[in-house]
């Protein structure tokens, strides 16, 4: 019967007990083996952790007991309110006695809100007027230098065996449309078609491929190849070749397959009324001139140090910021709060920003700040609307002698005296 033992049953003794009996002297031994080797593990565990306090000791502890300064370290005591002291080795037993009279800072300007009225803010975008003259648009970033940079642009067009030259002339009465037609009347012989599509020159390549024709498609591909310099402003690099294929069919055409579009190089101004300021809105949309110089100066007298810049069509409020920042002031525009924000980069220091209009007009001073809320006066001060913190120097007394500098940490007579605040101490 399965699973059930009968012990003894012949000769009445109980052998399961017997044998268990009998092998509980080899379990004991086994016991005793396993409580050794935990015991070992844990010895080999506490002298790991006792050798790894020693070698911190050695490496922190009594790296520091072998040096004198260790021996020779000062404590400062006394009533320290505005100011933390810090003795070094070398400094002299004794009372000494410190006077705050002012702590450094920085030079800050809290502009006027700017955002309180909306601007008109122009953009540009690629135009589809052709009968506009080339001198009335403009590039992408607002330039109407267009005349200019399209005059003598050349390219020459390969259409199989047949070879033309293409030079596009301008002048200031020059219509989209009338440079349109030049640029066709040129690839007459070719079955390459210019048209014109926001700002962009549209070329087509209208040789079709004739399913059961043989001949290979690469025959019936145009080319069109800048041969100067200023075709750059089409997107076209001098000496490299653009390549045009030919449609095999319908899909083709109707999918653009057989078409080049030149970068777009004619924008038309768009005027958008009512904008909010924020950091990205252009200066000259605010009324500060294409062309201004800005001069930041920092400092003041033997050690003023001046930089300038100008700003363009492009510079915006954040661009401005960065400009300033890389000349040594910490400036941002806060959008939600529509206020300017200039500080100095170390206290003590002064700094003023300077304009020169691209006239020579140094009115153009007048109209950055106002601009950018920094005109500030004293009534604005008075009535909380702006603020100007001048910047002061670090002035204390040591021993009686007045010691002055621009950052507020002194090092004295093995002393650190770092000014916190504008209170008079002594110890």
């Amino acid at each position: 019967m399965a699973g059930i033992r009968m012990t003894g049953l012949a000769s009445g003794l109980d052998t399961q007990s017997l044998v268990g009996e009998l092998s509980k002297a080899y379990q004991t031994k086994v016991d005793n083996a396993k409580k050794k080797q935990t015991k070992a593990e844990w010895k080999k565990e506490a002298w790991a952790a006792l050798n790894t306090k020693i070698f911190n000791f050695y490496k922190d502890s009594l790296s520091t007991f072998k040096s004198t300064g260790t021996y020779n370290a000062k404590k400062v005591n006394g009533t320290l309110s505005g100011v933390k002291i810090t003795a070094g080795n070398n400094a002299v037993n004794g009372n000494h006695k410190i006077k705050v009279i002012s702590a450094a800072s920085a030079q800050m300007w809290t502009g006027k809100k700017i955002n309180e009225s909306s601007y008109r803010a122009t953009s540009y975008k690629g135009t589809n007027a052709t009968d506009q003259t080339i001198s009335e648009l403009y590039d992408q970033n607002g330039y109407s230098n267009l005349v200019e940079k399209l005059n003598g642009a050349s390219f020459t067009v390969q259409d199989g065996e047949r070879s033309v030259d293409v030079t596009i002339a301008v002048d200031d009465d020059t219509t989209v449309s009338s440079l349109l037609q030049n640029v066709n009347d040129s690839l007459a012989g070719t079955n390459l078609k210019a048209s014109f599509e926001n700002g962009s020159l549209v070329f087509t390549n209208n040789n079709t491929i004739d399913p059961d024709d043989e001949t290979p498609d690469s025959s019936k591909a145009i080319t069109i190849t800048a041969t100067s310099e200023n075709a750059s402003v089409l997107g076209l690099t001098k000496d490299q070749a653009v390549t045009i294929k030919a449609a095999s069919s319908d899909s083709d055409a109707s999918n653009n397959n057989n078409v080049f579009k030149t970068s777009a190089f004619a924008y038309e101004s768009v005027q958008t009324e009512g904008a909010s300021v924020t950091a990205a809105t252009k200066l000259t949309d605010l009324g500060v001139e294409n062309g201004t110089e800005i001069t930041v100066t920092v400092g003041e007298g033997a050690d003023a140090h001046q930089e300038s810049f100008k700003i363009d069509q492009t510079t915006t409020l954040s661009g401005l910021v960065k400009e300033l920042g890389n000349r040594g002031i910490n400036a941002s525009y806060d959008a939600t709060q529509g206020r300017f924000y200039l500080s100095s980069k170390t206290t003590g220091t002064k700094f003023d920003i300077t304009a020169v209009g691209p006239d020579g007009s140094s009115d153009a001073t007048d109209n950055l700040k106002k601009v950018l809320g920094l005109d500030i006066t004293q009534e604005d001060i008075q009535e909380k609307a702006a603020s100007i913190t001048p910047a002061t120097q670090a002035i204390i007394e040591y021993n009686g002698v007045r010691y002055t500098q621009s950052d507020n940490t002194f090092s004295i007579n093995g002393l650190t005296i770092d000014v916190t605040s504008a209170e008079d101490n002594s110890e």
